[in-house]
């Protein structure tokens, strides 16, 4: 019985001390400052009080455009895929990984004497990043690259080089270079196709294409696995002297042709 009187209680004192008159029964909008809404709609209700949908809160479906003191969104409107960001006064949507890696092109290998990457070598990026994977070859020689500049393949003997090698089945490490030669090597002595162990794997990074001045480089890595062993080759190579831009990069053996392989050229954005 507590319980119930202090109900009545409560209810008597709101009710005589003029929070809550008979009036705010029979049609009259309840104040705010009474515990009410204001309004007898529940539109102007949310209007009074500072909630009305698509101006004070966001709708379900909406862009936030009509908020007061919000920024609004741009349109997702073809824009799969990218993402939001700001340059410190409007909101825009931005690539993904905007210093990250676009692929460019894609080539495969099998059947080719010669595998050339050619797509999209300019200034858009920082540098230029080939991946080669999967690489078989039908004759046990060397993979090589060469460089195109001034728009054709040079094959003279106009290319430096320095690399390192490392094998699974020994403990020395032996090196080779040379400052005048008609390629860069990039693997030697990889095993035919007739060996299912046989496979190279292997990523290039090119700098600065368009640069027709300073002398044109390229790094590597090589990774690549006989049925007798592993082996590494790390190095570096350039094409001296330097007559114009560089817009393509060859890869041949030194044996007959490729029997399977693909080539993956990927740019580096500038951030």
């Amino acid at each position: 019985m507590s319980k119930a009187r202090d109900i009545v209680e409560t209810l008597r004192t709101v009710l005589v001390d003029g929070d809550v008159t008979n009036a705010n029964f029979t049609g009259a909008d309840l104040e705010i400052s009474k515990g009410g809404t204001g309004a007898s709609s529940t539109g102007a209700a949310r209007t009074a009080l500072g909630v009305a949908i698509g101006t004070d809160v966001l709708a379900p479906d909406g862009d936030g455009s009509g908020l007061t003191g919000v920024d609004s969104l741009p349109s997702q409107t073809s824009q799969t895929g990218k993402f939001l960001t700001t340059n410190g006064s409007a909101a825009s949507w931005g690539e993904v990984g905007g210093a990250g890696w676009t692929l460019l092109s894609t080539v495969n290998m099998a059947g080719a004497s010669t595998a050339n990457v050619e797509t999209t070598f300019n200034s858009t990026y920082d540098y230029y990043h080939i991946v080669g994977t999967g690489i078989k070859v039908t004759t046990s020689l060397d993979i090589e690259c060469r460089l195109k500049v001034n728009g054709s393949y040079d094959n003279q003997w106009n290319y430096r080089y320095h690399l390192i090698r490392m094998r699974s089945n020994s403990s020395s490490i032996t090196n080779a270079k040379s400052s005048g030669y008609t390629a860069i090597p990039i693997d030697s002595m990889i095993g035919t196709n007739t060996d299912a162990d046989a496979v190279c794997h292997f990523t290039m990074d090119v700098f600065n294409p368009t640069d027709s001045v300073a002398n044109h480089m390229v790094s590597f890595d090589t990774l690549h696995s006989e049925s007798s062993h592993m082996s590494r080759f790390s190095g570096m190579g350039g094409f001296n002297p330097a007559t114009g831009t560089l817009t393509g990069v060859r890869f041949l053996t030194t044996g007959t042709s490729f029997s399977a392989g693909t080539l993956k050229l990927y740019g580096i954005k500038k951030a």
